[in-house]
């Protein structure tokens, strides 16, 4: 990856959201190290944040688009984890919002005490592609409208990957979350 080159709107959107999850929602919870050893995003693993016993999928959308996210291979909402979630933040790009740098830096404060924490925060960033020297100018700014939050249990769409035939190397699907409100639950109802 050519990490001199311009994030896309769409690669910031996810970081964003990512970003907002962590100090939002799982920062003021489980602790911000806790959080950052668990933000698995920039790995590309199967789920953006993992824990003993929860797996957390975060996806965004533009607001003014409505609430479909795309699904980029069957395994992001499979996990062997007793619990699994989908966090769907609806985000606006507005001239009044959030740079992904000045996210960043409050996420940075909450770690000032912990140096190994920050470390590995700073290296994740960079593994996701971003690098405040180079991207913090050219960053959209971003409104985190709402944050949904689906559990994600037997009848949730999703695709079962042990039912693709092995020929099938790569998926990608929409869901659209506005027909899944009997998964939605409360932060307060997370088990994280």
């Amino acid at each position: 990856r050519d990490l001199s080159s311009v994030l896309s709107v769409e690669t910031q959107m996810g970081l964003f959201a990512e970003l907002s999850f962590m100090k939002d929602v799982l920062g003021p919870r489980v602790g911000f190290a806790s959080s950052v050893q668990g933000w698995c995003g920039p790995e590309k693993d199967k789920q953006d944040f993992s824990f003993d016993t929860n797996a957390i999928e975060i996806k965004s959308y533009i607001t003014s688009k409505g609430p479909t996210v795309w699904i980029s291979s069957p395994r992001q909402l499979w996990s062997e984890k007793p619990n699994r979630y989908l966090a769907a933040h609806a985000i606006s790009i507005s001239e009044t919002g959030q740079t992904l740098d000045e996210l960043s830096c409050s996420i940075r404060g909450q770690l000032s005490e912990n140096l190994d924490a920050l470390d590995s925060f700073d290296k994740k960033l960079i593994d996701y592609g971003f690098i405040k020297e180079i991207h913090a100018e050219q960053s959209s700014r971003f409104i985190c409208d709402r944050v949904s939050i689906f559990r994600v249990i037997d009848g949730f769409p999703r695709v079962d990957p042990a039912s693709l035939s092995g020929e099938i190397t790569a998926l990608t699907y929409s869901i659209d979350l506005a027909r899944c409100n009997r998964f939605a639950i409360s932060q307060e109802d997370c088990t994280f």
